[in-house]
Parts: structure tokens; C-alpha cells; sequence
């Protein structure tokens, strides 16, 4: 303890170490009262006093003029009475003093922790770590808890925490979140690099989705008497922006494609029907987070009338952020709008009933698992015999739309559980995470991102280049060209009918080429150079499919050797070819 001196009273009062009954001692603890010998207010005694070793003490006048004088000899004495609160101003300016007999401070709010009422406090929060007050209870929260949270060390001088490392907030009642970005004015870590939100676990419980993408509709930290869930406003992590990834959203994301090499893979078509004489409603895929209120929400589109055309409900459906292309067709165009009033749903099943109309949604660029589109249908009304008298009222919520996903059929029309995998890079490349650009394989390429083995700016390696050589002819070792064209083809071997393995497009017979008119014209055979034209280059075929095949037939055995210039022209068009199909530019062949 930083006992009182004489400097801290006006009359030089001062405190030692006591014994723990008022008299000196080596406690340490400021419970022994000194008062000195000459003060204008006391009488000073010779002799020694009980329990005394200081030669005199002091009691108080009886009467007291201020015009004695006020500098003394400091001589000290014991048991002189208190008779102001310490501090040069009295309780330091900061607090009131009680007055006789205690003399105590009564320090203000934020000046409470030093009984002059001289140094600050700092802010409180629960203790992170702390003994439990009773089974299942601890970090305790009454009273605000401790000092910067038993995180940081209290600054008296200003009254603010200084946490420790992984720690932020007032009282350090906060984690940090990792950044990986500089900020140069401040000289410290961006949270989230500048590419996320920091949020704790409450905020992001209410922003998580389901695998599908659904809001999670979860909670945590809701309860505050929840002791499982103590931290849910305390912990925190990063919420990337989109497009970034990581602890500290410092890693960016690449574009998400499916496997080019992958089987049977087909695109998501889910059917809809409805029942409605009028009103409007909304259909909702997937989840959004919204700015508002934090939390996520379905991705839902504007009203639509009963009656939306297929191309109202297109556009309404590629307006969501969640849908980035659908293709959308009727049934029954012949009903000139989406719902059909009448009868419920499962009579409109029965094939006596010809007025019906089943939508298909095909999603043309969504790929892995898809969740089922939902309906709003409270302002949709199915009146089909005027039963209710103001349909905008009494009659809303009695419309129906049905939906149908997973293979199951709707009127005979059967819906597609899509089978394409959402893969970054389409699982053939390496995302490179400074760049987001995905470095791709050999022999893959950017798709565009649709059903289909299509060149495209995807970016997501999802098309095959080795699948555009092998439709020229066939896949590899498919003894039925015709057949042989899928991607189900590309990494097998041999032929299968006899006339040989490893062969191009399947077994095909062996016919020698006639190079008799080719080979009236054999001249310089010294030229290398491949951009001089060389005589015999006029009969090089002209097509993919017939360049393949002389490379085959002829250069794989050895048949009848063609000339050296229709060598070099076969050069030509194959590298031509190698252009348009591997999608680069190459002058080396």
C-alpha cells in the first residue's frame, strides 16, 4: 500500500503500517494514524503515550483561530484526530468527503477505485476466465463484472484499458478478428483485411445458411442466463465479403464449376402448378442477408399477379441475386398466365380435367445441391365460384402453387434433381488466392458455366480441351464412332473389334491414302522452314475429321509415306486446328 503522507492533507496528516489494532506494525496496510507535532489545531504533549515511541502526542484545541501560523516543525506524534478527507483538495476534486467521525471519501462514478478519489477506474465487463460462483455459473456479471474483463491492465492516469493481445473493446470484452491488410495511418491490422464484417457469434448465427442455402433461422447467445452460451456477444470472426475467403478474408475465391469429367450430369428442373381465380404472391430460392436488420432472409421475388406470363416470371426470378439464370416454360400457353382456377390440385390430376398448366424451371447456371423454390401465397385468392364476397380480403391465402423437385412427376411432366457438382476451379485447377484466378490443368479450360462442354469466360476450368480433339473422330477406344463422343470416352484405351489398340474414334479399317498426284510434284525437300509453302501442299485435306485421320493412318504406321510438302501442309492444318481448339496462340509446331 502507498500509504498518505503529510503532502496529502492539508494539516499534514499521515498513515503507516499497523499492527492490525490501530497501533504500529508491519501489516502494510495504512491502519496506523500519525498526526504531527505543531499543527495549529492541536496541543502537543511531552512524554510518551500509551504504545508510543515517538516522544509526545497531540489532541485537539479546544479553540481555534485561523490566524496562528500554519508551518510547523514535523514532529509526529500519535493519535491525533482526523479532521478533514484526504487529498490536496479534499477527495482530490472528485469526490465528497462524509465529515467527522469517519472523514471518508465518497468517491464519483469512474473515480472509485483509490480512497482519495485521485485515480481512475477503468470500464467492467464479465471476467473471461474466473471461479465459478455455483455449478454451471461463472463470468459473472453482477456489478459489471472486473476491470477490462481480467483481459488488460487498467491505465489510472486516463481510465482506459490497455487489453492484451487478441483482445479489443473498452474493457477488453472483446476478441479480435484477424486482418491480414495494414492500415498505414493507424499502424495497425485491418479487421478482416478490409474484405468482411466482424461480427460475434450472435450476429453470425443469424446470417448463417443451410448447405443448401437456406436461412439457418439459428440463434446463439439469445438467453442470457444460458451458460453454454456465455460468449455469443463476445467471441468473434470474420464474415467475408463475397468473393473472399479465410480467417481474415485476406484469400480470394475462385469461380465454382462442375467436373467436365464427371458422368451423367443434368441441370436442376423443378415444376410448379397453381390454383388461383386472383390475387398475387411471391416465390423465394435460397437466402440473402439483409442490410436492415443482419440477419438472413429469403431471396424472395416482387408480387407477381396470378396470371405472371412465363417471360414476367423469368425475369422476376433472374432479377434475384441467388438465380443467375432460369428458363421458364408453360404447359399450357394456351391459358395465358400462370395459375388456373378451379378445383384443387389433386382433381386437376385427373386426366378428365384438361385445364391445367405445370411450369418447369430449368436453373441454367446454379450447380450442386438445389433446394426446393417456395411460395408465398397469403395475397392469392381461389374464388372459382364467388363464394367470397370482397376476394381481396376474405378470400386471401386460399390460392395453392405446388411445388415439385427430387425426379417425382406432376401430371405426367417429371421433375430433374440436378446432379452437377459446385466445385471451385470445376476441381481441375488450382485456385490461385491473390488473384482468384483459377490456374487450370492441362487439358481444361474456362467454360461457360452452363450444361455442356462450351468454351466460355467462366474462369472455372470447366471445359475440356482433350473432349473438342476427341469429338472430331470419336472418344478413345469406342469400337462405334457414332457412339463414341461423350465425355464417358476420354481416358480409356484400345480398340475393341481386332484391328488394333490405341486407336483414335475405335477401330477403324486401314486404307492406304493415294498420294499419286502429290507425288508428281515432290521438290525441295531441304526447306524446314513451316512458312515457306511447299509443293504438294494443295492436296492436304481441308476438314479436323480428315487431318486425324491421315495423321493416323499414316504417320502412326508408316503406310506409303506421303512427300515431304504434304508433311508440311498436314503441319499447317493441324496447328490451325490446334488454334481454334486449344485456345491459344501458338507459331511452333
Amino acid at each position: 500500500c502507498d500509504c498518505f503522507t503529510q503532502s496529502d492533507f492539508g494539516y499534514d496528516h499521515a498513515f503507516g503500517s499497523s499492527n492490525g489494532r490501530g497501533q504500529a506494525g508491519d501489516r502494510g496496510d495504512c491502519g496506523f494514524q500519525q498526526s504531527p507535532q505543531g499543527d495549529p489545531r492541536s496541543v502537543w504533549h511531552e512524554g510518551s503515550a500509551s504504545g508510543s515511541k515517538m516522544g509526545g502526542w497531540a489532541t485537539v484545541k479546544s479553540s481555534f483561530t485561523q490566524q496562528q501560523p500554519s508551518i510547523h516543525e514535523r514532529t509526529w506524534g500519535l493519535n491525533f484526530p482526523i479532521t478533514d478527507c484526504p487529498g490536496m483538495l479534499g477527495c482530490s476534486g472528485h469526490g465528497h468527503c462524509s465529515g467527522p467521525p469517519a472523514y471518508r471519501c465518497e468517491c464519483a462514478e469512474g473515480w472509485q477505485y483509490a480512497a482519495d478519489c485521485s485515480e481512475r477506474e477503468c470500464p467492467r465487463s464479465p471476467a473471461w476466465f474466473d471461479y465459478p460462483t455455483e455449478a454451471n455459473k461463472a463470468h459473472d456479471k453482477s456489478g459489471g463484472g472486473i476491470e477490462c474483463g481480467g483481459r488488460g491492465k487498467c491505465d489510472r492516469s486516463t481510465g482506459e484499458c490497455q487489453c492484451q493481445a487478441g483482445f479489443t473493446g473498452s474493457s477488453c470484452a472483446l476478441t479480435e478478428c484477424p486482418g491480414n491488410a495494414i492500415n498505414h495511418r493507424m499502424g495497425h491490422a485491418v479487421e478482416c483485411s478490409g474484405h468482411g464484417r466482424c461480427l460475434n457469434m450472435k450476429q453470425l448465427a443469424y446470417i448463417a445458411a443451410t448447405d443448401l442455402g437456406d436461412a439457418g433461422g439459428f440463434t446463439y447467445g439469445e438467453d442470457p442466463n444460458n451458460p453454454y452460451t456465455w460468449d455469443g456477444d463476445r467471441m468473434r470472426g470474420c464474415a467475408c465479403d463475397e468473393f473472399w475467403t479465410g480467417a481474415d478474408c485476406s484469400e480470394r475465391t475462385c469461380p465454382y464449376g462442375d467436373d467436365p469429367n464427371t458422368h451423367d450430369d443434368v441441370t436442376e428442373v423443378q415444376l410448379l402448378n397453381c390454383t388461383a381465380t386472383s390475387g398475387e404472391f411471391t416465390l423465394s430460392f435460397r437466402s440473402i442477408v439483409d442490410g436492415g436488420s443482419g440477419r438472413r432472409i429469403p431471396a424472395t421475388t416482387i408480387s407477381l399477379p396470378h396470371n405472371v406470363t412465363a417471360k414476367n416470371m423469368t425475369t422476376a426470378l433472374e432479377a434475384l441475386s441467388t438465380i443467375e439464370s432460369a428458363v421458364v416454360i408453360y404447359s399450357n400457353e394456351a391459358q395465358k398466365g400462370f395459375c388456373v382456377g378451379g378445383a384443387e390440385w389433386e382433381e386437376i390430376t385427373n386426366a378428365s380435367i384438361k385445364e391445367y398448366n405445370i411450369v418447369q424451371i430449368r436453373f441454367v447456371n446454379e450447380i450442386g445441391d438445389l433446394p426446393p423454390i417456395t411460395a408465398d401465397v397469403s395475397n392469392l385468392v381461389n374464388d372459382p365460384y364467388g363464394d367470397f364476397l370482397d376476394d381481396d380480403k376474405e378470400g386471401r391465402g386460399t390460392g395453392i402453387i405446388h411445388v415439385v423437385t427430387g425426379g417425382l412427376k406432376m401430371h405426367g411432366i417429371s421433375s430433374i434433381a440436378g446432379s452437377r457438382e459446385k466445385l471451385e476451379c470445376s476441381g481441375r485447377g488450382v485456385c490461385n488466392r491473390n488473384t482468384g484466378i483459377c490456374d487450370c490443368f492441362p487439358g481444361y479450360a474456362s467454360g461457360d458455366g452452363e450444361n455442356g462442354n462450351t468454351r466460355g469466360t467462366k474462369g472455372d476450368c470447366g471445359y475440356l480441351i482433350g473432349d473438342r480433339l476427341l469429338r472430331v473422330r470419336g472418344g478413345v477406344g469406342d469400337s462405334d464412332p457414332k457412339r463414341a463422343h461423350g465425355l464417358e470416352d476420354i481416358g480409356r484405351e484400345g480398340g475393341t473389334s481386332g484391328n488394333g489398340g490405341h486407336q483414335i474414334g475405335g477401330s477403324y479399317p486401314i486404307e492406304k491414302p493415294d498420294y499419286s498426284q502429290s507425288q508428281s510434284h515432290i521438290r525441295g525437300g531441304s526447306n524446314t522452314d513451316m512458312s515457306v509453302v511447299s509443293e504438294g501442299e494443295s492436296n492436304v485435306p481441308d476438314s479436323a475429321q480428315e487431318v486425324l485421320d491421315h495423321v493416323y493412318k499414316n504417320l502412326h504406321h508408316g503406310n506409303n509415306l506421303p512427300p515431304q510438302g504434304y508433311v508440311r501442309g498436314l503441319g499447317r492444318k493441324i496447328l490451325s486446328f490446334a488454334k481454334h481448339a486449344l485456345g491459344f496462340e501458338t507459331n511452333t509446331f
